[in-house]
């Protein structure tokens, strides 16, 4: 019996597919004319050298004899297979299984046929069709567990791959495979192993390469994730992608400086990445060094305007500057391309707060405690808001209820012991400001508060004591300054009152341009 195996392997998901087809012919020439078993030959001879045309020119020539008619179509669904006519090819093929349903080759590459198109219950079949014909078929079980794994099917696709094993463990095509089922399973030990086998490869392919550390990285198993890598970079496989994905990685670990050396080789092999530019940027703003961090964003909104991440850390990083009107263009073209992200929305209500524009950032916080009416910050933030709008008894509401979800939400009650002192209730406000200040020693605001409402009580001792501490904590406080000069006069220190209004002089003509008002914090 004349018969045609085609062996066919493809490459994981996140790179798409690459099908490779390797002709074998078995003859049984008592079924076939020998001018037809050449046109079989020369046709397989033609397709491995990538002649199509030839190739398929010899495979017709031998439709006209019935015993090689079916090894022909399978040869026409090869040929229509590499030129990704996928319809075409799944018919040829087709047609080869009709005439002999016994051609192992044909039913594995028809099941890939149907992977790509997405018919996946089909795919099954024909791999399950190519395993009752030969139960130990490699490509047969490799592909069926696969198949059974990218459906989530892990448990099943160990079942499938388990009397491959060894093999699989000798090949990257493999142990993706065999890494993706074990971390499916949630089984980090098993997974752990294949790390020895990966690192024994000695020409990892690159996709592949990407592929394994991306499954890793998506388990959290950063450390992994960088070895695979490394591995691939030793092996001759360095390139952006390895460079941007090991930056990923250790960054992911807080290791910035590994992180920063990564992203800046990634970024010498593609100049202009915005994406190497916008995690340099994270970094240097985590770093607390401000100016690089947006001297790197500036960049990369520069080479991606139309990116929405990019432009969100770039506005949120003007709100941390005050640079509030840059940063309200910035998020506001971010929303435009993602109206629906409540990150963005919700950091431009902080911009909007900045310029004192409170009735749109009150519309879109409202928007948000709609979404999510139990979100203790976002009730917060409200609150805050509607406070600097003068709206007393929404803002008490929102307050209120922020503490109810949170007790330790400690912005809550800093704004409600203003309300009580607008209120006109002082020994109510001076109570919540104590209890705060005990909570939370060391927050000058609390304390330049506290110590208005004791100077207002008369209490100028207590007041000057609190007011020295919020003066420490916070030298460039105007308010600071300027109640302790008020306290200190009464107590008839005047050269002491002098100093401080003299520092609020100064502070003014520096920052005569910033707001003096509490703006809710975008980390909490």
């Amino acid at each position: 019996m004349l018969t045609a195996l085609w062996n066919a392997r493809w490459w994981p998901g996140r790179t798409g597919r690459r099908v490779l087809f390797i002709a074998c012919l078995l003859f049984a020439s008592s079924l076939a004319g020998v001018a037809q078993l050449q046109y079989l030959q020369e046709s397989a001879r033609l397709f491995e050298q990538n002649d199509l045309s030839g190739a398929e020119s010899q495979a017709r020539l031998a439709l006209t004899d019935l015993s090689t008619r079916a090894v022909a179509y399978s040869i026409l669904g090869a040929i229509r297979f590499r030129q990704a006519k996928y319809e075409q090819s799944a018919g040829f093929l087709e047609k080869a299984l009709r005439l002999n349903p016994h051609l192992i080759g044909a039913e594995i590459n028809l099941g890939n046929v149907y992977v790509l198109e997405g018919r996946k219950s089909q795919a099954s079949l024909a791999f399950n069709n190519a395993l009752k014909l030969d139960h130990n078929n490699f490509n047969a079980r490799f592909a069926l567990a696969r198949l059974e794994g990218e459906s989530g099917h892990y448990a099943a696709s160990l079942e499938l791959a388990r009397p491959i094993d060894s093999q699989l463990r000798r090949t990257d095509e493999g142990l993706v495979l065999l890494a993706s089922d074990e971390l499916g399973m949630k089984d980090e030990r098993a997974a752990e192993g294949l790390i020895e086998d990966w690192l024994e490869l000695d020409n990892p392919a690159h996709p592949a390469t990407l592929s394994m550390a991306g499954i890793y990285a998506d388990h959290e198993l950063f450390k992994d994730a960088i070895s695979i890598l490394e591995h691939g970079e030793n092996k001759g496989g360095d390139s952006f992608d390895i460079d941007f994905a090991l930056g990923e990685n250790y960054l992911r670990l807080d290791d910035l400086d590994e992180a920063k050396a990564e992203y800046n080789l990634a970024l010498e092999r593609r100049q202009g990445c915005a994406e190497c530019l916008d995690r340099l940027g994270r970094i240097a703003e985590q770093e607390d060094h401000l100016d690089e961090a947006l001297s790197d964003l500036l960049k990369a909104r520069r080479d991606a305007p139309a990116d929405p991440e990019v432009l969100f850390e770039f506005g949120k990083l003007c709100v941390k500057k005050g640079l509030y009107l840059d940063s309200i263009s910035s998020l506001s073209a971010a929303l435009k391309l993602q109206p629906a992200n409540e990150k963005f929305q919700y950091v431009l209500a902080s911009a909007y707060t900045g310029t004192r524009q409170f009735k749109p950032a009150i519309a879109i916080l409202r928007h948000l405690v709609i979404l999510h009416p139990k979100d203790p910050l976002l009730n917060y933030s409200l609150g805050s808001v509607q406070y600097l709008e003068s709206d007393l008894s929404g803002a008490e509401s929102h307050l209120q209820l922020s503490i109810r979800l949170n007790p330790q939400q400690l912005g809550s009650y800093y704004y409600l012991g203003l309300i009580k002192d607008q209120q006109g209730n002082s020994d109510a406000a001076a109570q919540i400001f104590e209890s705060l200040a005990k909570r939370n020693p060391d927050d000058p605001a609390t304390l330049t508060a506290l110590g208005r409402i004791l100077f207002a009580q008369r209490k100028l001792p207590e007041a000057q004591t609190v007011l020295e501490r919020a003066v420490k904590l916070d030298p460039s406080s105007i308010k600071a300054h300027y109640q302790l000069g008020m306290v200190l006069g009464r107590l008839g220190q005047r050269e002491a009152s002098r100093r401080e209004f003299a520092a609020v002089k100064s502070l003014n003509a520096v920052a005569d341009k910033q707001t003096e008002m509490r703006i809710f914090s975008l980390d909490q």
